[in-house]
């Protein structure tokens, strides 16, 4: 949505901002899509201060520059007290916002669930987790090819996380059981394996599969029973089946195995 507040003449000196397009406002951040220098870039101000969380998700993407499918970090500027992230510009639209564009289309979600699974391959490789998959994070380019982006809240799984104990954060819509039950020493890749599977089947059929409400998803999944229905001839059976399940050694093992389940 539109954000009520402006770059400073300072910043936009610092940046040498010709033109201000859209703003932004993303909940911990404000984001500009802007020109500066002749190019587009995006410009985020933190809402809250730079915290361990922003500090983390900017080191993951220093590290990560050289993966293909994520945001890059053009330039950080600290100034007056604030942290300026200038990213390079994105050009597409949040699945979120155009995700009535896959009803019912098997063939359209399964290229754009292998798309999401390469980006994501050599990040689950590294052991980390991005706990935060769902449509508002995933970019759809004008190729149709996906860029993944808000790894605020990964999970390194050989560090400590800035939520090492207790609630886990999550979005109760396309998160896994272990996020939503707090079951901490569960929450592994396989954990964006089940959000890829509610991701797909909620594209497919325009509906969540365990209800519409946090109250409804929370009671299927203290149940432990994730009884969802599909028709007989969706394409993406196989692939619900093998990712969306409450106990977590019942998804699949491998990216391999997820990526065959998609083919009809």
């Amino acid at each position: 949505m539109p954000a009520a507040i402006s770059l400073s003449k300072e910043t936009i000196k610092l940046l040498n901002v010709e033109r201000i397009h859209r703003t932004y406002d993303c909940g911990q951040k404000y984001v500009f899509i802007a020109t500066c220098s002749g190019e587009y870039c995006a410009i985020k101000l933190f809402k809250y201060g730079f915290g361990a969380r922003e500090k983390r998700e900017l080191e993951f993407y220093q590290k990560n520059s050289h993966l293909k499918g994520i945001p890059r970090i053009k330039a950080i500027h600290p100034s007056k007290g604030e942290t300026i992230v200038v990213e390079e510009y994105i050009d597409g639209n949040p699945l979120s916002d155009i995700n009535q564009l896959y009803k019912n289309d098997g063939n359209k979600i399964a290229l754009l669930i292998n798309g999401i699974i390469d980006i994501m391959d050599p990040i689950w490789t590294d052991l980390k987790v991005h706990r935060d998959l769902k449509p508002a994070n995933i970019i759809i380019q004008e190729s149709g090819a996906p860029v993944v982006i808000d790894f605020g809240i990964f999970k390194d799984s050989n560090q400590s996380t800035i939520t090492e104990t207790g609630f886990q954060p999550n979005s109760w819509d396309f998160a896994a059981p272990e996020q939503l039950l707090a079951i901490k020493k569960n929450i592994t890749y396989r954990t964006d394996f089940f959000s890829l599977g509610i991701i797909a089947y909620y594209l497919y059929y325009q509906r969540l599969p365990f209800g519409s409400t946090k109250e409804q998803v929370l009671g299927k999944m203290k149940s432990g029973k994730l009884v969802f229905t599909t028709d007989e001839d969706c394409p993406l059976n196989k692939f619900f089946n093998i990712s969306i399940q409450f106990d977590v050694s019942r998804r699949a093992r491998t990216t391999i195995i997820m990526k065959e389940a998609l083919i009809p």
